[in-house]
C-alpha cells in the first residue's frame, strides 16, 4: 500500500502592534500613532489636576494637585491622595531610585521665583512630600505674575531638565541636574540656566494664542513633547525649531501627560480631575501556519 501523507492548515489571525514603542529602550511610539480610546472619565477624588508620571519600579501614576498628590495603580484606580505642601506645583516626572527612595522632580509655579524641587519617596511609604529631609530645590529664575513653570521634562542620558514656561512668554529653559544634593540657584550661578526653545520660535511653532501646561523629553531621538492648554494640541518639536508631529486633543483644559510602562499608551490629564487616554495603532495581520501531518497507508 503506498504511503499518504495529508497536510492539513489553520488559519490563524494574530496581532501586532503598529508602532515605534520600545520598552527596552524606553521610547514612545510616533505622535501619529495614538488613537484615542473613549472619553475623558474622573481620575482622582482631588481637584485641580496639574500633572501626571509614571513610576515603572512601583507600577504606579502619580498626580500633583495644587498643593495635593495622588497615586495611582496601573489600571487608573485611586490608592492615596495626600499634602503635597506646595505653594502651587504644576507637574511632576519620575526621575528613578537612589538607594532606598524613588526620585520626582516637581516644578511650581507660585511664588517670586520659579523652581523644581527633587524630591525623595521612600520605599515604604511613597511619600512624597517637599517637606520632607532630602528635599533639593532648584531655583532657575525670577519670575511674576504666574509667569513660571508648568512643565518638566528631564533628559536622563545627559543629566539636564527642560522647563516648559507659560504665557504671555512661552519658553523652554535647560539647564544640568547637579551633581550634587545641595540646592543651586541661576542668582549665584551655581545653577546655569539657558534658553532652549524662545518665544519668538514657540509662536512660530505653535501660534500666538499657544501656551504650554506640560512637557516631555523623547530620549531616542532627542525631541521635546510640548502640550497647550490654549491651542489644545500636542507637538512634537526638535531644538532647531522644526515642528514634526502634532495631535489635537479636546477642547477642554489640558494640563499634563505621560506614558503607560511600556508607551503604548499615552495619558493625558485635565482639570478639574479628569484623564483620557491614547493606545498606539494595532494592525491585525493574517497567518497561515503548518499545524501538522497526517499519515497513513
Amino acid at each position: 500500500m503506498p504511503f499518504k501523507i495529508t497536510a492539513y492548515f489553520i488559519l490563524t489571525t494574530i496581532t501586532c502592534q503598529h508602532s515605534n514603542a520600545n520598552p527596552a529602550n524606553g521610547n514612545p511610539a510616533n505622535l501619529s500613532d495614538y488613537i484615542v480610546d473613549g472619553n475623558f472619565s474622573q481620575l482622582t477624588t482631588e481637584y485641580n489636576l496639574s500633572g501626571i508620571t509614571y513610576n515603572p519600579i512601583a507600577d504606579e501614576y502619580v498626580t500633583v494637585n495644587q498643593d495635593r498628590y495622588c497615586r495611582l495603580d496601573n489600571q487608573f484606580n485611586e490608592l492615596f491622595c495626600g499634602v503635597l505642601s506646595c505653594g502651587d506645583c504644576e507637574d511632576i516626572t519620575y526621575l528613578g531610585t537612589n538607594g532606598q527612595f524613588y526620585e520626582y522632580a516637581i516644578v511650581e509655579e507660585g511664588g517670586s521665583e520659579g523652581s523644581v524641587y527633587i524630591v525623595q519617596s521612600p520605599f515604604e511609604t511613597h511619600s512624597i512630600r517637599i517637606d520632607l529631609p532630602g528635599l533639593q530645590t532648584l531655583t532657575y529664575a525670577a519670575t511674576s505674575g504666574g509667569d513660571s513653570g508648568e512643565g518638566i521634562a528631564y533628559d536622563a542620558a545627559n543629566n539636564r531638565f527642560f522647563v516648559c514656561i507659560e504665557d504671555p512668554s512661552m519658553e523652554v529653559l535647560v539647564f544640568d541636574r547637579p551633581a550634587h544634593s545641595n540646592d543651586a540657584t541661576y542668582s549665584d550661578n551655581s545653577l546655569v540656566v539657558a534658553t532652549a526653545l524662545d518665544t519668538n520660535t514657540l509662536e512660530g511653532l505653535l501660534g500666538t494664542f499657544a501656551d504650554l501646561s506640560s512637557c516631555y523629553f523623547n530620549q531616542a531621538n532627542g525631541r521635546l513633547w510640548l502640550m497647550s492648554d490654549t491651542a489644545h494640541n500636542l507637538s512634537v518639536v526638535d531644538f532647531q525649531g522644526n515642528l514634526h508631529e502634532q495631535l489635537t486633543l479636546p477642547d477642554r483644559q489640558v494640563e499634563g501627560f505621560t506614558f503607560s510602562q511600556d508607551f503604548s499608551q499615552l495619558v493625558v490629564v485635565t482639570e478639574p480631575r479628569d484623564y483620557q487616554t491614547y493606545t498606539a495603532d494595532i494592525e491585525v495581520i493574517d497567518l497561515i501556519f503548518v499545524d501538522g501531518f497526517e499519515a497513513g497507508n
